[in-house]
């Protein structure tokens, strides 16, 4: 009873747990059995994932999983093994599930269900995801360096040329116009980067707006800037309400370079020249139109560093403000990238990898995790696995470790990364759920074989009973008055109730079911039973088959039968010293035999107890007895029954 009890408080602590606790039985294919968690995770009641049986498959969105579940089953070996994949909710939201199954065998090292435990992860993918994304962008940021260092380099060579167009066209001034949002940010960039131009300059600032505007605002010019086309204006070629101010700033020429970034027309830069009738060469057009080019290509540049800054300190909160241990490895085991949390998970990680030269083998070494190091090795072939370790820097703690490559060019592995997620208590709660369903499962399998020891007490009893009841209701010279045959049929009724109940615990088949019942009928069951078992007749017992045959009535030994056959409308029964004929069909006798005989064709009922062996013929099975001639069928579809029955025995 203190087992029991201790058991009782063991389940109610499971289902207190966020993680959901589940059994498939192999033979019937379904779940028999879901903790109360799983709708804290998917939304649906364990009684709505017990019941529907395709409902499972409809949650989960990786249609790879299904295969590679069967696949893996028939593959277990006493071992479990975990895989990661996508479900969808009752209610539509996307979540990433880790599942971990451990095969159950029985005494014959027969498959007969999967256990298993299932684990939101969703958090720590979704942070797994955006590691990823930010290696991608520290890469990023990488190269952008590096393009901006030769942008620079470009850019004071632009600058010296430019200045010397300056100092030849006596250019005092460069203008900008926009026709987008743009503008602001070019002018700062001009004013940040080539403000020193800017000498001396006696062209104010609205004039130069208002001169390029007016000349842009011309369709004709408009048309050719935004396709990319450079314009060199003159005098003549300036509208006469510029005339004036051109005049008294002593304008002599306007050159218009468009600034165009990725096909999109953000405006122009325009270069004054007051030395009259200048001939503008052609490198002296290069170095402006490269100046044009370069101004947006600068601008996106810096924006995208300081995104890239940015995103990159957005990454690093997320990953150190987890429970998670996260860290990366290249190919020669040095750490690439870690979180604060692995200081946590292995002590002075920081101060170790220093010390290693940023090597994580010799770490693992002096931990006596060795198995740690194959795992990365492996991954860096292309595998994603996850593996439960046993770590004790900081005292004995289970690590759920997962490991998964990082693809750099050409999709070879460059990094692998390494999450690794506190599972102590998980495992605690596994091993008390394993002792507890050991102590039931010894529990339950002693009740058994009470009751299978005990059955043939039951039945032998239980047949004399129904054997004199019938005799009672088929006795044509003393027949029974109404109210008799009422009582007879309630002791027939509980007599094959009963005897429906002794067979499945006799063959170790009695299994317990939860079900919805009628109360009024059980009651009325219950009151009938308890009536009749007022009234009941005081019956002998004798361990036999009774049968009735035209006005015989026979008592037949169930040691001494053979087999029973079906022949046209009768039912033969074979014994050493004689062959017996009765008008009630196979399934009645049945019900009034031990477990000894089975049913191996429509037309036999077999006493297993006589047999000696077994022959393929065609498309059945010859049964052959010891001591007996005459041989019986099993039909293909028996078989498995019959192979059933002689594995319990």
């Amino acid at each position: 009873m203190t087992q029991l009890n201790d058991n009782k408080e063991v389940y109610k602590l499971i289902e207190q747990l966020q993680e959901v606790y589940w059994s498939f039985d192999i033979t019937t294919k379904r779940v028999r059995d879901v903790s109360k968690a799983c709708q804290l995770i998917f939304e649906y009641t364990a009684e709505e994932l017990i019941k529907d049986a395709t409902l499972w498959q409809r949650i989960v969105i990786d249609e790879e999983v299904h295969q590679f579940c069967l696949d893996s089953v028939t593959e277990l070996q006493e071992k479990p093994f975990s895989i990661d994949y996508r479900v969808r909710t009752k209610s539509g939201k996307e979540k990433w599930i880790r599942s971990r199954m451990m095969p159950v065998f029985d005494e014959n090292q027969q498959l007969i269900s999967i256990d298993g435990v299932l684990t939101d992860i969703t958090k720590e993918k979704v942070a797994a995801i955006n590691l990823l994304n930010y290696e991608t962008l520290l890469t990023a940021v990488s190269d952008a360096n590096q393009e901006l260092l030769v942008t620079t380099n470009m850019a004071e060579a632009i600058e010296r040329a430019l200045k010397s167009v300056v100092t030849n066209t006596k250019c005092h001034s460069l203008a900008v116009f926009s026709v987008s949002n743009q503008a602001r940010r070019i002018r700062a960039y001009l004013e940040n980067d080539w403000f020193p131009l800017d000498q001396g300059n006696n062209i104010c600032a609205l004039d130069q707006e208002y001169i390029i505007t007016h000349i842009v605002s011309n369709n004709m010019y408009y048309e050719r800037l935004k396709y990319g086309e450079s314009i060199l204006l003159t005098k003549g070629d300036f509208p006469q309400h510029l005339f004036a101010i051109i005049e008294e700033v002593n304008i002599d020429s306007i050159f218009l370079i468009p600034i165009i970034i990725n096909e999109d027309f953000w405006g122009c830069l325009g270069v004054y020249c007051q030395k009259k009738g200048y001939e503008w060469s052609d490198m002296e057009r290069q170095v402006l139109a490269a100046f044009a080019s370069s101004i947006g290509h600068s601008i996106l540049r810096n924006e995208m560093l300081e995104e890239l800054i940015e995103s990159r300190t957005y990454l690093e909160a997320i990953l150190n403000s987890g429970e998670t241990g996260i860290f990366s490895v290249n190919r020669s085991f040095e750490v690439v990238m870690y979180n604060r949390k692995m200081s946590d998970i292995i002590s002075n990680f920081t101060n170790l990898i220093i010390r290693k030269n940023h090597t994580v083998k010799h770490i693992f070494s002096d931990l006596g995790l060795n198995e740690m190091k194959d795992h990365i090795a492996s991954s860096f072939n292309g595998e994603s696995h996850v593996v439960d370790l046993m770590f004790e820097s900081n005292g004995v703690e289970w690590y759920e470790c997962s490991f998964s490559p990082i693809y750099g060019e050409e999709e070879n592995v460059r990094d692998v990364l390494i999450t690794l997620r506190n599972v102590t208590e998980r495992k605690q709660n596994e091993a008390l759920l394993l002792d507890a369903k050991r102590e039931a499962e010894q529990v339950n399998q002693a009740k058994s074989d009470f009751l299978s020891s005990m059955s043939h007490e039951l039945r032998t009893p239980l047949n004399a009973i129904l054997g004199f009841s019938q005799l009672l209701e088929i006795d044509q010279m003393d027949p029974l008055t109404e109210n008799q045959q009422e009582n007879l049929q309630e002791i027939l009724k509980a007599g094959h109730h009963l005897l429906n109940l002794v067979k499945p615990v006799e063959q170790r088949r009695l299994q317990v079911a939860i079900e919805k019942v009628r109360r009024l009928i059980e009651i009325d069951n219950v009151l009938s039973i308890q009536q009749s078992g007022e009234r009941q007749l005081k019956l002998g017992c004798v361990d036999k088959l009774i049968v009735r045959f035209d006005r015989s009535i026979y008592f037949i030994p169930y040691k001494d039968i053979f087999f029973i056959e079906k022949v046209e409308r009768k039912s033969v029964i074979h014994t050493k010293e004689k062959v017996y004929e009765t008008y009630e069909n196979l399934n009645v006798l049945e019900e009034r035999l031990p477990s000894i005989f089975i049913q191996t064709h429509r037309s036999y009922l077999v006493n297993f107890q006589h047999v000696s062996h077994i022959r393929h013929s065609g498309e059945t099975y010859l049964i052959y007895f010891y001591g007996y001639d005459k041989p019986a069928y099993i039909s293909r579809n028996k078989m498995s029954t019959v192979q059933k029955y002689i594995a319990l025995k």
